[in-house]
């Protein structure tokens, strides 16, 4: 976990927690911290045990739980495995869809060329 020290919290976070930069986190390795995840990673937005992760990581950072996503590290898989990349897609997915938000947000307050 990150303490309020490591997160780097100063004067230039203000932008991106009021909204200027959209942030997004990836929480990783969650197979590695929860034995149910490990054993099934269809359970992943299940799990109580992560959820309080998530929860704990957000308050650390200052972001909404909504922002935290979790995936799995391909560490030792040799092939494609669906419920880990079905994991990576949608937190890719929701990186895209914050930073098309971002653009239509500066495009409306005419900051965009």
């Amino acid at each position: 976990m990150v303490t309020r020290e490591q997160s780097g919290n100063s004067d230039d976070d203000d932008d991106r927690q009021n909204g200027a930069i959209p942030q997004l986190v990836l929480l990783t390795k969650i197979d590695e911290a929860c034995l149910e995840i490990d054993e099934d990673l269809s359970k992943a937005y299940w799990s109580r045990y992560i959820y309080e992760k998530v929860k704990k990581l957000g308050q650390i950072l200052g972001i909404p739980v909504s922002c935290i996503m979790p995936v799995k590290n391909y560490s030792s898989e040799t092939e494609p495995v669906l419920e880990v990349d079905i994991l990576v897609m949608k937190a890719l997915k929701q990186m895209l869809n914050a930073t098309d938000d971002y653009f239509s947000d500066l495009k409306l307050k005419g900051e965009a060329h």
